[in-house]
């Protein structure tokens, strides 16, 4: 009788497909991947430019003021008078929510325009992270996600070039991964079958998440701090999971896996240190002459001379 349990269960597919949901637009979602991920990395490769020119034209003193603000974090755990970047980033986070929260409340069809993208306008996927549906889901937002902005700050290594670039491409992630679900072919084949939500995705929630998700690890493991927040972030993302998998809400539940996935693999892999460093430190030695060591004895006079040449110019002159 083991062959029951598959035949009821097509039957019961079968079944579910008579009375299934009307089909969205149906889009390539290759494109708009494609889109995400030029977008992502030339907001990351430009602002590490942007910072390594900032460091080279003060000498390193940026990067050492960097280091030290991370110093003062990992000793203090909170914020201190010189750790000020943080400020400038939440005014401006929240800022631009509202912006686009104003934009879209003065007529209905602009949140479509900053959020639809059916119509292959691949940038809505950054924009989408703007626009929120009311008052109350703005503030939600905020409120999650202003108080992790210093924490995820010392993730970033307590750049705000760092962050900019992190918030970006957190924001274009989760967008994507909910347009997939939205959209994509196996969504709509099979969303009535298996109670998938596919909403419109937009609001911060997601990059929120990510934000949250990256703070978690900055936190010595051993901490009641981070094993309280380990333990906060599995339970969200569990829910997430069974609202995907279950609720009818419109909630945009896979931008929130989306980015609780960015902010870890982010965090707990040290972008910071195996990339963003790497690449500011490439374009800060661009302009080559200023950066490179010059050897001991070396002198404009003999710096054409080989290593040999020099050591018998120096036996003959004692």
């Amino acid at each position: 009788m083991w062959w029951f349990v598959p035949a009821a269960g097509a039957a019961w597919l079968l079944s579910a497909s008579q009375d299934a949901a009307p089909a969205r637009p149906m889009i390539a979602l290759w494109k708009p991947g494609l889109w995400a991920l030029s977008a992502s990395t030339t907001t990351f490769v430009g602002l590490a430019a942007m910072q390594g020119l900032h460091d080279r034209l003060t000498d390193g003193s940026y990067s050492r003021t960097l280091a030290e603000r991370k110093r003062q974090y990992v000793m203090y755990r909170t914020t201190s008078p010189s750790l000020v970047t943080h400020g400038g980033l939440s005014l401006t986070v929240v800022g631009l929510n509202l912006a686009a929260y104003s934009y879209c409340r003065q007529r209905p069809g602009n949140i479509l325009q900053l959020a639809d993208g059916h119509n292959s306008e691949h940038w809505t996927l950054l924009t989408a992270a703007f626009c929120h549906m009311d008052s109350a889901h703005l503030c939600t937002n905020m409120a999650t996600l202003i108080p992790e902005i210093p924490h995820a700050l010392e993730a970033c290594g307590q750049s705000p070039y760092q962050f900019v670039a992190f918030y970006v491409s957190a924001a274009i992630f989760s967008s994507y991964a909910q347009r997939c679900v939205a959209y994509s072919r196996w969504s709509q084949s099979w969303i009535s079958r298996f109670d998938f939500t596919a909403p419109l995705g937009v609001g911060a929630s997601g990059v929120a998440r990510a934000v949250f998700a990256a703070s978690c690890f900055t936190q010595s493991w051993s901490s009641p701090s981070f094993i309280f927040s380990a333990l906060t972030l599995s339970r969200q993302v569990m829910g997430d999971i069974e609202g995907l998998l279950r609720s009818r809400e419109s909630i945009g539940f896979a931008a929130h896996l989306a980015g609780a996935a960015f902010g870890v693999a982010y965090a707990y892999f040290d972008a910071n240190y195996y990339l963003w460093k790497k690449l500011v430190r490439f374009f800060r030695g661009l302009d080559g002459k200023r950066d490179r060591p010059r050897r001991p004895n070396q002198t404009e006079e003999h710096g054409d001379l080989s290593l040999d040449e020099l050591v018998r110019r120096l036996n003959s002159s004692n």
